[in-house]
This record gives C-alpha cells, structure tokens and sequence, in this order.
C-alpha cells in the first residue's frame, strides 16, 4: 500500500475514531486493476482478505437494475408500464399508477421502513407493501424520496412475474451466470454458507463510541433475500460489474451484456435537481443509478464520488458502509466496503475522507487522469 499513502492514512484515521475494523477495496481504469487490497480485520485477530465476501447493503441496488434492464431490451417489461400490470394486489391504496421508472427513480411513494423481512417470509414482504397507502402529499414521479428496501422488493417481484423464475433463479440466470460473476449474491445460499460461514465477516456497528458486533452474517438474515439491502461479494465482483457498464454493456468474456443504448439510459439524468426527502438533499438519479449531485453541494450531498470525479459518474452508496462507482471521463472505477456502520455523520465525513484520499492518491501516481475536477 506504499503507493496509496493518502487511502492508507484515512483508513488508519477511521480505525482510530472506532469508525470500522477493516476495508476492502478495488480500483481499476478501463478495466485494468490499480488497486485490489483488504485492509484492517475481520474481527479482532483476523485479518481481513480479499476473498472475504463483504455486506454491500444498497450498493448492490444496481444489481437489479441491470436484470430489469435485460427484460426491458426483450420486451417483456415497459419503463412506463404500471408495477401493478405485473402485481395486481400492489394497484391499490394510490399507488395504481406507480410504473417502473417511478420506482427506479425512487418517486413511487411507498416507503415502507419496517418490513422485518429478515424473519419473514418472500410472500408476506410483498403483502405487506401491497397494503400499504400512498404516502400523504406524495405526487408520483415529482414527489422524490430515496426508498432503502420496499420498492426492491416490488421491482425484484415483478420481474419474477414477468418471467416465472423466483427471485434467486432470475438473479442467477440473469446475472451472476452471464457476467461470470458466481461469488455475487442477495441472499447466501442455507448450503454455500453452511461449507462457507467463515467468507462471511461480521458486520459492526457504533454504538456508545464502541463498534458492537451485529448478527447480520449468521442465520436468518445472512441467508434471506433482498434485492436492495442483501448484496454480498468481494470489491473487485461489484468492480467488474462497473466495468462492464463503462464498456457500454459488453461482459469480460466479449459477450454482450446490454446494448450501449439501454446503458446510456440507465446512466443518464432522468431525476434532476429533486430535493431527496429521505436523504434530505437535492440528488440527481438515473434510472436506479444515483448520477453525481455534488453540484448541488461539495461538501455536503452524502454517498459523495468525491470532488475530483466528473460530473457523468454514477454508481450508489450502501448504508453507513460501502460504495461503488464509475467516471466514465477518466474510465475509473471504484468500489469499497468497510465492516463498520458508525451512523450516518461519521460515514459521511469517513466516505469524504477516503474518495479525497483516493482522488489524491490517483493523481499524484497518474497526472494524465485529471478529469478537470478540484481535488
């Protein structure tokens, strides 16, 4: 790690303010790797690797977007047709004219927090948000607000309806196997985790200034799905992913993925200059991408890319966590998770500290990467 003293010193910086334990990390341009390291532990006394399979909580949303995307290139969903075409039960309480795009640029209206779907069962997680009421004063697509796990749900069951596969079969057979990428994952398999529990590094949280370990990688929760929320994989699985979009849609092995048009549309601005009432910020989304919003504030939009990527970067952040993300200016692609949850003002600051750290690392080791961006 000599060449990326800025990277090493902010994650040092975060092991002392008892932010997180470790960090895995992977950097690559125009797909090929710059960086691809674990720093810190595991859990005291056990380093972590990077083989270890991190929690990527909503940094894998875009996992799902992308299989949506395969079905809208076939014809068998519209971008504009009602979510309750494929889910009757789910047209009612106002939410009969929620489509697709409402619900990739989060402007459905339906944000149910407290789902409980880690005890639950697939059926009764979608019951419940069908019965749930359009939000007060919530006008569809204007009204905007970040939805951290119900419309995954909905969008991930409707795509199982479009095609009659479940949702661990549709993931499989539309993405993992496509892209090569079998260590991804929404959910472990009860079998894998039985001969594999120990890829699976634990999740902290901080509470009372001590990172307290959680249960988030043991049963039930390690081995539910949810599509939004339950994303597992190394740094460089997540990376690939990106690198296959700053391709426009073209996998490792030369197969093609998604045409170039649909990659341009789920990367392009389609929510503008919206103030997020969930993340109590203005930010621009794609289409289940969110595009970079630091125009709307440097120093304060959250889950930030950093002030030296331009303004085309998209990707998303996961709780309190993780981040992935491409420029497509300077063809880097970044993707992060630590195992420490410190609330959400400590990551912020940690998630400014290390894309800065990074920027700077970047730049001195390749000056021909400026992207006209400030450091």
């Amino acid at each position: 790690m000599k060449d990326w003293p800025h990277l090493l010193k902010a994650f040092d910086e975060g092991v002392a303010t008892g932010l997180h334990r470790g960090l895995q990390i992977y950097i690559s341009q125009h797909g090929q790797p710059l960086l691809e390291a674990a720093l810190g532990e595991a859990e005291p006394g056990l380093p972590l690797s990077s083989e270890h399979r991190m929690l990527w909580l909503s940094s894998g949303k875009p996992l799902l977007v992308l299989i949506f995307a395969r079905l809208w290139e076939r014809g068998l969903v519209r971008i504009d047709e009602p979510i309750c075409h494929w889910i009757e039960e789910f047209g009612t309480h106002g939410k009969e004219t929620i489509t697709f795009r409402h619900v990739l640029t989060h402007t459905g209206g339906f944000r149910v927090l407290d789902l409980g779907w880690e005890t639950k069962s697939w059926q009764d997680v979608i019951e419940l948000i069908c019965r749930t009421s359009l939000e007060a004063n919530w006008v569809v697509g204007v009204t905007a607000g970040y939805h951290t796990i119900s419309s995954w749900f909905i969008l991930a069951e409707a795509l199982s309806r479009a095609t009659g596969l479940s949702v661990r079969d549709l993931f499989d057979q539309e993405l993992r196997y496509p892209l090569g990428l079998p260590e991804l994952s929404i959910g472990l398999s009860e079998e894998w985790y039985i001969e594999n529990q120990s890829s699976v590094p634990p999740m902290y949280a901080r509470i009372k200034g001590e990172l307290q370990v959680l249960d988030w990688h043991q049963p039930p929760r390690a081995i539910c799905i949810s599509p939004g929320s339950n994303t597992r994989g190394r740094a460089r699985d997540l990376g690939a992913v990106y690198e296959m979009i700053l391709k426009e849609g073209e996998a490792a092995d030369g197969s093609r993925y998604l045409q170039p048009t649909t990659i341009a549309a789920l990367t392009a601005r389609h929510r503008v200059g919206l103030f997020d009432l969930t993340l109590q910020h203005i930010v621009d989304f794609g289409l289940g991408f969110i595009i970079n919003s630091k125009a709307y504030g440097p120093e304060t939009v959250p889950y930030s890319y950093g002030l030296w990527t331009s303004p085309r970067t998209f990707g998303h952040g996961g709780s309190q966590s993780s981040i992935g993300f491409c420029d497509p200016e300077s063809g880097i692609v970044v993707t992060w998770a630590t195992n420490g949850m410190p609330g959400e003002g400590w990551h912020q600051r940690r998630n400014r500290a290390l894309q800065h750290a990074i920027g700077l690392d970047l730049f001195e080791r390749f000056p021909q990467l400026n992207t006209g961006a400030s450091i």
